[in-house]
């Protein structure tokens, strides 16, 4: 039996084909459990970090998409007012007031200037631009964001007074009775 249990230590420990025992070939050919565990989490990180790249990647485009949409549009809006603000200049001309109609004038062309700057020019570029335009100017940089901000409070008042004057223009029927009136339908 000491024979038996020999001759089997023995040929486990034989050398196979390529010069290792039948027990490292064996390892070799089936690995441990732990490193097929491994190997698989590893695999499934990578396809997950693949996958997490290619969504960012998409929402990434969309977000260009939408912000090159938005600044067509912001383009746009800056030609009407910039149409708007030239004839305002021409009608205070008209009043004799050419100095007041001639700022008029300046503001019309920076505001058409600025509108052709962001039909001819991508993102990156006009992202660039303005940080670089922070940095060079600050203060300017600061007083400009704080004017465009006074202004664009006051068109967003100005319209919620437009919406609350024709609301109270609707309030007064004369035909209606008091309690069928706008105003008791739909108190403030």
């Amino acid at each position: 039996m000491d024979n038996e249990k020999n001759n089997r230590a023995e040929s486990n420990n034989a050398p196979d084909t390529f010069g290792g025992s039948k027990e490292n070939a064996e390892k070799d050919a089936n690995p441990p459990l732990t490193q097929q565990v491994k190997d698989q989490a590893l695999e499934i990180a990578h396809v997950t970090q693949q996958k997490a790249s290619d969504l960012a990647g998409q929402v990434q485009n969309q977000v260009t998409s939408k912000l090159s949409d938005q600044k067509g549009v912001a383009s746009e809006a800056l030609k009407q007012v910039a149409t708007v603000v030239r004839q305002a200049g021409e009608g205070l001309r008209g009043q004799q007031q050419t100095a007041l109609g001639g700022y008029a004038d300046t503001a019309s062309d920076a505001l058409t200037r600025v509108s052709d700057y962001l039909n001819q020019n991508d993102l990156p570029t006009i992202t660039r631009d303005v940080e670089s335009a922070a940095r060079q100017r600050p203060a300017l940089f600061l007083g400009g964001a704080f004017l465009a901000g006074l202004f664009i409070g006051r068109l967003v008042r100005s319209s919620g007074r437009n919406v609350s004057s024709t609301r109270a223009n609707l309030d007064y029927d004369p035909l209606l009775p008091a309690t069928l009136s706008s105003t008791a339908a739909f108190p403030q």
